[in-house]
């Protein structure tokens, strides 16, 4: 996605809600020229990606980050294994809003098969890392929920931004609902081609009776 879209985007979920609807944007890089253009169109909050915990994973320190604050919400996004291990350093920059969590990352940086959750103690570990971290510092924390147990299981946990659905997943569900109803038309149509060549076969057979019977008849 360019600039361009990224603007138009912003500035149509703006005009269209009326203002009811705030645009959170998950820039691809730190670069000052992505934020601007961010909050030049009009989004209510950035997310900044790929966060490891070093001193120069904040743009320009803390005070750039303030001022970007003031203006919309900065939430820092963890997700690598290397993240999660310096979650303290990352929650407690001055100016950072809240904290997202990139479960698919997260366990693809652990050698774990891509999903946005598990059962494995090493990835549980982590993600108890950033949230008792983001906790300490009182950040809210934003992350994936894709179902209604997951909605629930974050919420118990006091998630307060949820990320229900994303390209990949809307994408296959909407395929996946293409073809049930493709594979449904198909069988309706051989239910009907099937009955229509058993009403006429029922058909023939009554008018042979009839013809047998007149013939007999005669």
């Amino acid at each position: 996605m360019g600039p361009d879209l990224l603007t138009d985007i912003i500035k149509t979920i703006n005009y269209y809600s009326e203002g009811s609807m705030a645009s959170v944007v998950r820039l691809p890089t730190h670069g000052h020229e992505w934020i601007a253009w961010a909050l030049d169109a009009g989004a209510a909050a950035i997310v900044l990606p790929h966060n490891y915990g070093y001193t120069d994973g904040v743009p320009e320190g803390s005070s750039l980050l303030n001022m970007w604050s003031t203006n919309a919400a900065i939430i820092m996004q963890i997700e690598s294994a290397e993240g999660a291990k310096n979650a303290e350093r990352i929650c407690c920059v001055e100016g950072v809003d809240a904290i997202m969590i990139g479960t698919g990352d997260l366990r693809l940086s652990m050698r774990l098969p891509f999903g946005f959750d598990g059962p494995e103690p090493e990835f549980q570990e982590a993600v108890k890392n950033i949230e008792e971290a983001a906790a300490r510092h009182n950040l809210p924390l934003a992350g994936f929920a894709l179902g209604p147990p997951a909605v629930k299981a974050k919420l118990k946990k006091g998630y307060k931004l949820l990320m229900v659905s994303n390209d990949m997943t809307s994408l296959t569900a909407g395929q996946s609902a293409n073809l049930a109803a493709a594979r449904s038309a198909v069988t309706d149509s051989k239910k009907v081609e099937e009955k229509k060549s058993f009403v006429g076969k029922a058909e023939n057979v009554i008018v042979a009776k009839v013809a047998a019977r007149a013939m007999a008849g005669q």
